[in-house]
């Protein structure tokens, strides 16, 4: 999506993602749609599109990996969260001395879901 696509360098944006998409390995069905938000331009075609996605089951494949970028996203920011966050030492300290595994510990601050 291209929002903004009244915008005087808009096509030049739209020309370099549809170049971009030509350079992948697996070169997926994908279409670059321009948009402009302000006046409600493009927005149908944006709806049907997400929607023809989600009807296509090769397209929710990629559902899936994007669900993986998503979760290692979350992954990497609840890391950042956790090296920082003050509870750990003593989490850290009881793994060091034995009381707890590595495992348990990571259960401790992310319990499974049952």
């Amino acid at each position: 999506v291209v929002n903004k696509a009244d915008h005087p360098h808009a096509d030049t944006t739209i020309d370099q993602l549809r170049a971009a998409i030509t350079l992948r390995r697996h070169k997926p069905d994908v279409e670059v749609i321009p948009t402009v938000a302000t006046n409600g331009e493009g927005v149908a075609a944006l709806a049907e599109a997400l929607a023809a996605r989600e009807r296509n089951p090769s397209k929710r494949h990629a559902l899936g990996r994007i669900r993986k970028l998503v979760a290692r996203s979350a992954g990497r920011r609840l890391e950042r969260r956790l090296m920082t966050d003050p509870s750990m030492e003593a989490l850290c300290c009881r793994v060091q001395s034995g009381d707890l595994d590595p495992e348990s510990a990571a259960a401790e601050l992310v319990p499974d879901d049952e």
